[in-house]
């Protein structure tokens, strides 16, 4: 699993928990994706990266037609 899948991975999970109205386990989640995020922005490759990483992502959502 790469860095920005275990982001993306976690976010699905943060998006769960708010469903199921589990705030502290969301919030706890979303720390540890900036957290992870922070890491990342260090690099510039590793920036440049994650922009790619999250723009993949949108467009798949996109071709699903869930955004």
């Amino acid at each position: 699993m790469t860095h920005s899948e275990a982001i993306h991975t976690l976010g699905l999970l943060a998006a769960k928990l708010e469903i199921e109205m589990r705030f502290q386990e969301r919030e706890a989640v979303e720390y540890a994706i900036g957290q992870l995020s922070m890491a990342k922005k260090d690099d510039p490759n590793a920036l440049a990266q994650l922009i790619l990483d999250s723009a993949k992502q949108a467009s798949e959502l996109y071709a699903k037609g869930l955004i």
